[in-house]
């Protein structure tokens, strides 16, 4: 029922938890951009506000009507304009031709910030936010001198081990065939376990390991 049973060995390790607390997560939609790009965008924002205000001032009543508000009110009001371009939960409506041409330039510029962030945003969730072991290879478990065990069927293995790597060998540990190797890695009994692909893929996916 399993079809090709891959007999290759492979070595199976516990994933490290993220460590990320609780104030790193609330704040990881900040991750994407550096912090100097961040500061860049907040001055951007406001300067495109300013210089709207300067273009559109006196033509435009929908945006800014000065005879109801004063300057520094109509400049807060264009600077919020540029700011919910982001989200695009506003825009300017320009009424002069360099309030127009202006509007172009900064809706693009946006369009990249938007495409760029929502890039960088998939990405770290999905390859930077996913834990990676140090342990790849037997090179590694020597290198980390990390505790290997090893079901007491693949005798090659450890006659493999006292050849090529007689230092990895003094720290392998025997386990009985059918013993829980997740278990013992949980218990503290080894950091590894050298196991078949097959073994792997049957017990992976038995949700009792899913932990």
């Amino acid at each position: 029922p399993f079809g090709f049973l891959d007999m290759s060995k492979i070595l199976v390790v516990q994933m490290p938890d993220s460590g990320l607390s609780f104030v790193d997560l609330a704040f990881s939609f900040l991750a994407p951009f550096h912090w100097s790009l961040w500061i860049t965008l907040v001055a951007a924002c406001f300067f495109a506000g300013i210089v709207f205000l300067l273009l559109e001032r006196g033509h435009n009543e929908f945006d800014m009507d000065l005879e109801q508000a004063s300057f520094i009110q109509a400049m807060i009001h264009s600077v919020w304009l540029s700011c919910v371009m982001l989200t695009g939960a506003g825009a300017f409506c320009p009424r002069t031709i360099q309030g127009k041409v202006f509007t172009f330039f900064w809706s693009f510029l946006v369009l990249l910030l938007v495409a760029a962030y929502t890039a960088n945003l998939a990405s770290y969730m999905v390859v930077k936010n996913t834990p990676t072991s140090e342990i790849q290879s037997l090179d590694d478990a020597r290198r980390l001198g990390i505790r290997l065990c090893i079901p007491d069927l693949y005798d090659e293995v450890f006659e493999r081990l006292r050849r090529d790597h007689p230092s990895l060998r003094t720290k392998a540990v025997t386990l009985e065939w059918g013993t829980d190797y997740f278990q013992s890695i949980r218990d503290g009994v080894c950091d590894a376990v050298l196991m078949t692909i097959f073994e792997w893929e049957a017990m992976k996916s038995q949700s009792l390991y899913h932990k």
